[in-house]
């Protein structure tokens, strides 16, 4: 029995449909039988009862043969309308089609045999069968009613028919033409219907078919230009012999036959497979599976060179018999070059892991992705922990800054890689000092992929630098108080010994002038030698003066400086403004004279080179730092130069400035004038150049 769009979905129960609803099925022809029969079955029970009620008001004398009649028509129908509401509609149409032949058969025995009027309803049975059951079915049921006339024929020659209990008029026989016609029409319509149907069934199929061969028609077409067009290898072959029975052009191309060389001959025979062995396991993976993807074999060329293929193939079967149809796609370039990477990579890996320096592999978010044992020993942690940090966590705080400007002009694509020096925290606490090198490695469409860099540590060579340094800052300080213990020496010498010498010699010049008898030409040189001696002892002084500032250790500093400007302004034509701030009580000393003899370098040079109208020393203090500025209006000068060329006054300011502890600043360019700031810091802290381009 086939299964009704009536059961319920897994409850095994079915839902309960009334008689007079068509059942519907999931197969459509079960479905358009059922509904057929189910207009045929109602259809002769709705004329057989109005029908057999009117006889029974035509013809009163019999009213239980019209009833049995009636109650017989009923009951046969509910059975065949019950067996079609479970889709068993053969069965029910052979219930139908006996109990319309047993009705008419009972009813015609009893009313004369041949002669009844009933006889005629087997022309409506012969109807029925053919339009439920087929032609076959009507044809059966023809030759059974005519053997059951026969029959009622052969009963009254015997003279074995009952007696007829019905006496016909007029109006009951016409009545049951009249039913009959009715039953006949009801019938014809189905057929016709029917008939429209199955015609509409066929357009349908005949329509599927011709959109089946269209579709089929142009898979072949779009095989037959994929086939031809295709760059890669495609061949339909026998199955057991490999005899090609069609190839394309790529498929010729890759090996160097051409197609006619190639149809009709197998691929043993033109020496395709370098391993035949690899066929037979080809084959027999089809048979099992039916199909092989990206099988890697080894073939040979028409001129024996040897290529590696990637080969699909499924079995198909032509004309009965089963074929291959395969895609070969040359792999030999690509594998060479997988092997090339792979060689490089290992060449790379030998350098990474075996290098002096520390490799890494970072991202762009910054993360250590590798790292060789060198890096791994110069920072002090293992790999693992290496891993599992950024370079920016690595770097010194004060470093970071600059180290992340050039990894972010590389990551916005102004820069492909940079190099920087700067501290790193080891593992330990310690500080070291090493030189990067990163190189970013770009996708095909510019971003940035990750990053190679290289780690040299360089904290032995900054230490040694740093020791230079500081060897050389205590060279040149101790050359510097020794110069100053020898100007302080030349000094004393200038003013107790040779000074004390030129007075005497002045004194014995005026007391000579006041002898009596002394000529005239005796005075005029004695007064010579006192205006001689007098210029001398004022040079004298002089010297001995910028040899050693007494000055600042008798009225301090402030006013020591005051007295240098008013004194450098009164011998040149340069107007100075200053504004000096008491800082006697901050500097006293060594400390007071270095800061006096760099004042009294910087003005020297001002004088000398800057060719400045205007000029400005500003002397300013605060409780963390005493400020010194010196600005000019001159032509300045450029400090890229001044850096190449040197110079002992600027060296000799840089040299003092750190031995105070402070910073020096310069800004200047050609035609701007010239601004020095000095920042002593009254705390210790260590000293630095600057100096930049304004």
């Amino acid at each position: 029995m086939s299964p009704t769009k009536n059961d319920i979905p897994g409850s095994g129960k079915r839902r309960r449909r009334a008689f007079w609803k068509a059942p519907v099925f999931a197969d459509d022809e079960i479905t358009r039988q059922a509904r057929l029969l189910h207009v045929v079955s109602w259809s002769y029970l709705v004329i057989v009862t109005g029908a057999m009620g009117w006889l029974m008001i035509l013809l009163p004398q019999t009213p239980l043969r019209w009833g049995g009649i009636l109650v017989f028509a009923t009951v046969s129908t509910f059975g065949t309308l019950w067996l079609n509401q479970f889709g068993r509609t053969r069965l029910a149409s052979l219930l139908l089609l006996t109990t319309l032949w047993l009705a008419t058969s009972g009813a015609a025995l009893t009313a004369g045999g041949i002669r009844a009027a009933e006889v005629t309803a087997y022309l409506c049975i012969i109807l029925a069968a053919g339009l439920l059951l087929g032609e076959r079915a009507g044809i059966v049921m023809g030759l059974v009613c005519a053997l059951t006339g026969l029959g009622f024929v052969w009963f009254e020659a015997k003279g074995w028919l009952p007696a007829s209990r019905v006496n016909y008029t007029g109006v009951s026989r016409w009545s049951i033409l009249v039913t009959f016609i009715a039953i006949v029409i009801v019938l014809q319509r189905l057929a016709v219907k029917s008939i429209r149907e199955a015609l509409e069934q066929a357009r349908s199929l005949l329509r599927e078919r011709k959109e089946a061969e269209e579709a089929i028609r142009k898979s072949e077409e779009k095989f037959s230009k994929a086939f031809r067009a295709s760059p890669d290898g495609i061949a339909i072959s026998e199955l057991e012999t490999g005899r090609y029975i069609e190839v394309n052009e790529g498929y010729c191309r890759l090996y160097g036959h051409t197609r006619e060389q190639m149809l009709g001959h197998t691929s043993a025979e033109l020496g395709i497979w370098e391993n035949p062995r690899e066929r037979e396991l080809l084959v027999s993976g089809l048979k099992t599976t039916g199909a092989v993807r990206d099988l890697e074999f080894r073939s040979r060329t028409r001129a024996g060179e040897l290529r590696i293929i990637s080969l699909s193939a499924e079995s198909i079967e032509i004309g009965g018999q089963q074929c291959l149809v395969s895609i070969l796609h040359d792999i030999t370039d690509r594998i060479r070059a997988e092997q090339a990477l792979r060689e490089s990579e290992q060449r790379f890996r030998s350098y990474f892991d075996l290098a002096t320096v520390g490799f890494s592999i970072t991202g762009r978010d910054r993360r250590i992705l590798a790292v060789n044992d060198e890096y791994c020993r110069i920072l002090g942690y293992s790999r693992a922990e290496l891993l599992q940090k950024t370079w920016a966590e690595l770097t010194h705080p004060e470093d970071l800054l600059e180290n992340e400007e050039k990894f972010n002009r590389v990551m916005a694509g102004t820069a492909d890689a940079y190099t920087v020096d700067k501290r790193f925290l080891r593992k330990d606490g310690q500080i070291i000092h090493g030189t990067v090198s990163a190189r970013c490695v770009r996708r095909p469409d510019g971003s940035p992929d990750y990053f190679v860099s290289l780690l040299l540590d360089i904290t032995d060579r900054h230490r040694a630098v740093l020791r230079e340094q500081e060897a050389r800052q205590e060279f040149t300080q101790q050359l510097i108080a020794s110069q100053e213990a020898e100007r302080q020496r030349i000094a004393a010498e200038l003013h107790d010994s040779l000074g004390q010498n030129l007075s005497v010699i002045k004194n014995r010049a005026q007391l000579a002038l006041q002898l009596p008898g002394l000529s005239s030409d005796a005075a005029r040189q004695l007064e010579a030698i006192e205006r001689v001696v007098a210029e001398a002892i004022a040079e004298t002084r002089s010297l001995a003066h910028n040899l050693r500032p007494l000055q600042v250790e008798q009225v301090g500093l402030t006013d020591s400086l005051g007295v240098l400007i008013r004194e450098i302004s009164q011998s040149s034509d340069i107007h100075f403004e200053r504004r000096l701030e008491n800082v006697d009580d901050l500097f006293t000393g060594n400390a007071a004279t270095n800061i006096y003899r760099i004042v009294q370098e910087a003005l020297n040079n001002l004088i000398k080179h800057s060719r400045a109208r205007e000029a400005a020393v500003t002397l300013e203090r605060d409780v963390r730092s005493v400020r010194l500025r010196l600005a000019d209006d001159g032509v300045g000068f450029d400090i890229g130069s001044a850096r190449t060329r040197g110079g002992l006054g600027l060296s000799n300011i840089r040299e003092r400035v750190n031995m105070l502890g402070g910073t020096l600043t310069i800004q200047s360019a050609p035609g701007q004038g010239t601004l020095l700031t000095i920042e002593l810091p009254l705390a210790d802290c260590p000293g630095e150049l600057s100096m930049e381009g304004a």
